[in-house]
């Protein structure tokens, strides 16, 4: 090795970036076993056509056990959890999924407070929500917005 070759101890050390740096502080030297490894994603998407027929599975599924009420409108003047709630123990709802077709600011802050209340709007419709939640309810107006994306 020649002279010139060797780091004489003035010389500048390699720039490292922040990445090399994190990368030295957290693997101290077993870096070579991790940096030439690509890491893979499994991940899967359903495609769409199964997706709605999963929906619609399920919404006739809450139908033919007779768990699902439409109901024309829910009308609420103010914010109160508690006219909410006496209209929820009304129907005798254990676990319930509202469905809305619009941002309805009385009705999402008035159930926010209950337990067994989960409230989304008709574009966020899924499998899961209809079957973890014992009743479903839909507003009218939703039914449409529904029927109108999975029919189309």
């Amino acid at each position: 090795m020649s002279v010139a070759a060797e780091k004489s101890p003035g010389a500048k050390k390699e720039q490292a970036g922040p990445e090399r740096e994190l990368q030295d502080h957290l693997f101290g030297g077993v870096e070579e076993l991790f940096l030439g490894r690509i890491l893979e994603i499994f991940s899967y998407s359903i495609p769409k056509k199964v997706r709605k027929r999963a929906i619609i599975c399920a919404l006739s599924m809450k139908f033919k056990e007779n768990k699902m009420l439409i109901m024309k409108d829910f009308p609420m003047e103010k914010i109160s959890t508690r006219i909410f709630k006496g209209v929820f123990d009304l129907f005798n709802l254990k676990k319930a999924l509202f469905v809305l077709d619009d941002d309805n600011v009385f009705l999402l802050k008035s159930s926010r407070n209950i337990k067994n209340v989960k409230m989304i709007r008709s574009e966020g419709i899924n499998v899961y929500d209809i079957l973890n939640h014992e009743h479903l309810i839909l507003l009218e107006p939703s039914v449409k917005k529904i029927e109108g994306a999975l029919l189309a």
